[in-house]
Formats: structure tokens, C-alpha cells, sequence
């Protein structure tokens, strides 16, 4: 009788655990494609790596392109967040005249390579003629990356914030 009821015991925390971790899955999922929505801002630009950093945080860090092609001039932006996400999500690029940022994972990559960035396909194509290697854009969230890119930005401005 005692072991019936430790079983019964187990798998009624077993099943607790599983809907919990279910119901975290689904909302991370749903936040996730709500940041993924703010990339759909039909933003393309490509050039030149010229500089490049990368933080201690994995292998996120910043690469600077000079500007070869871009639809916008300039694009500047970060958002506040819902009461859910962090106080600020930045966007995974800034462009400034004929220069840009991308924020991003950046192993392997070296100074003169070409990138295209594709905001709306959340993707950034490293050498594009060349190659099919590509890296993904994401909204910037996380504390440590955002004081990184405030750190070692060309432009040391903070963002303006738009209401989402």
C-alpha cells in the first residue's frame, strides 16, 4: 500500500512538473514571435566588415560595416517592453549614414567580409555571393549584451525608445 501510494505521489508531481514546463514553454514561445514581429520592419542593408568586438557572453558581440547598400539612412531605435520582457529590447542593428552595427552572434568572422542583413527574414548572409553561411537576428533583451553594445558603439547615444 505504501509503495502505491509513492508511485501515485511521483507521477502526480511528475505531472504537475510536465504542465508547468509546458505552460513556461508556450509562453516563451509567444514572446519570443512577439519580438520576432518587430524585425518585420522591412529594413535590408549589406557592406564591408570593418570592425568587429566580441563580448565575453558567448560569441555575441557587434560587427561595424561600412555601407555598400541600404534602403534606410539611418535607423536608431530600441523599445520598451512589455511587463513581462525587460525594461528595454534593442534592435539587432543601427544604421547611421554609411555606417552600421549589427549585434549578434559573431564567431569566425573577419574584417573585409561582406554581410547582408535582412531584417525581415530575422537574417544576417555572410558573404552572400559566395556563400550560404548565415546568422539569425534576434531583439536584444539581455542586460550584459545591452551594456556591451553601449560600450563599444561608434555612436555612444542610447537609443530612443519607442512605445511598442
Amino acid at each position: 500500500m505504501k509503495i502505491l501510494f509513492r508511485v501515485a505521489s511521483i507521477l502526480t508531481l511528475l505531472t504537475l512538473l510536465m504542465l508547468a514546463f509546458r505552460q513556461y514553454d508556450k509562453s516563451a514561445t509567444r514572446e519570443t514571435r512577439k519580438r520576432a514581429k518587430h524585425l518585420e520592419n522591412n529594413i535590408v542593408f549589406e557592406g564591408r566588415i570593418i570592425d568587429f568586438a566580441q563580448s565575453n557572453n558567448h560569441a555575441f558581440g557587434l560587427i561595424r560595416i561600412q555601407v555598400s547598400k541600404s534602403n534606410v539612412k539611418q535607423f536608431h531605435q530600441s523599445l520598451r517592453a512589455g511587463r513581462v520582457l525587460p525594461d528595454t529590447m534593442w534592435y539587432p542593428y543601427r544604421i547611421q549614414d554609411n555606417i552600421a552595427e549589427i549585434y549578434s552572434t559573431i564567431s569566425n568572422r573577419k574584417v573585409g567580409e561582406m554581410v547582408k542583413v535582412i531584417s525581415n527574414q530575422q537574417t544576417i548572409y555572410y558573404n552572400p555571393s559566395t556563400s550560404k553561411e548565415t546568422g539569425a537576428l534576434s531583439m536584444i533583451t539581455y542586460s550584459r549584451d545591452i551594456d556591451f553594445i553601449k560600450e563599444h558603439t561608434v555612436s555612444k547615444s542610447t537609443p530612443p525608445l519607442q512605445s511598442k
